[in-house]
């Protein structure tokens, strides 16, 4: 029998060290959530939640993606550049149907998580500004292009008997809305989400107020958006705020699409409900949600990887 020699030997245990080695590497699982321009709650809590897959998920490195918003997410899923997204309801929605925006562009792959907190749309106006009538002819930013606000703002305008014919709309970031509403570029700012900072700031100075919306203004939006809620702002929830605050909201997905991994969707649902806590200390908003509520308005397919989750914890999973 022939020795082997030393270098032999050498290159003998570097392979096997190599291929002991190379599934360690392989397994690491890259997540990159999608939400919204800088300045929202969304992209917040998105980026708050991309470290808590880190933490609790393994071989996982999430990290959160500024976007223009949900038509950009979808767009994003069906590229395979995300995994995962925060946003509104109405454009997967409308994805999965094929309409609006996405006529000759349905997408029946689109896939809902879970429903998160709602959307609750502020229209934040000079005091001087008492009713959307006084918005006529005025510049009123709505969010970045692409992003829900201009859909939300058409849905407030609606309340008034107006469109977009009657306004300037501006597309903007809501850090870039804040600071033109701030400096009188425009009439009017558009905010999602509540508590919401912007709001916080703009209010804190004592220039400007929340937008009421009557009982009648209400009805009307939903007759334009049939899965917007009437919602009040408690008194107080801001400076100078001191009393109710009638507006309206409208549902929040976390959606999916349903090539990604059923084992990497079944962790992040798992992820969120059972370490809540760590989420909510990150960002209040997650602390909204619940297994009660986690598909009450969910209008598309559950990603099967969410299902499975459900299940095990006895939650019926409608859907379309």
């Amino acid at each position: 029998m022939k020795h082997l020699s030393w270098p032999v030997l050498l290159c003998g245990i570097i392979a096997i060290g190599l291929t002991t080695v190379a599934p360690a590497v392989s397994q690491t699982r890259y997540v990159t959530v999608g939400t919204t321009s800088m300045g929202s709650p969304l992209y917040a809590a998105g980026n708050v939640l991309a470290q808590h897959l880190n933490k609790f998920l393994p071989n996982v490195k999430a990290s959160a993606r500024v976007t223009a918003g949900t038509l950009q997410n979808i767009e994003l899923l069906g590229r395979k550049s995300i995994e995962v997204a925060l946003g509104d309801s109405v454009n997967p929605v409308d994805a999965f149907q094929g309409v609006r925006a996405f006529t000759g562009k349905k997408d029946p792959l689109i896939r809902g998580v879970m429903c998160i907190w709602p959307a609750v749309v502020y229209i934040v106006v000079p005091n001087s500004v008492n009713s959307m009538a006084d918005l006529k002819g005025k510049k009123f930013a709505m969010g970045a292009r692409g992003s829900v606000g201009s859909r939300y703002a058409e849905v407030a305008l609606a309340g008034a008997d107006m469109t977009f014919n009657d306004i300037n709309p501006e597309y903007v970031s809501w850090s870039e809305g804040k600071e033109f509403l701030q400096d009188g570029h425009v009439g009017a700012a558009l905010f999602m989400a509540e508590p919401n900072a912007l709001v916080t700031e703009l209010l804190s100075t004592g220039k400007f107020k929340i937008l009421e919306f009557s009982d009648e203004a209400v009805k009307k939006v939903k007759a334009k958006e049939p899965t917007a809620l009437g919602h009040t702002v408690k008194a107080n929830l801001y400076p100078t705020q001191s009393s109710p605050v009638k507006i309206f909201k409208v549902p929040n997905y976390m959606i999916s699409r349903e090539h990604v991994d059923q084992g990497l969707i079944y962790e992040i649902t798992k992820a969120v409900f059972e370490e809540q806590k760590e989420l909510v200390a990150g960002h209040k908003l997650w602390g909204v949600i619940n297994l009660n509520n986690a598909l009450e308005g969910m209008t598309i397919p559950v990603h099967a990887g969410a299902i499975r989750y459900y299940k095990e914890k006895g939650i019926a999973v409608g859907g379309k």
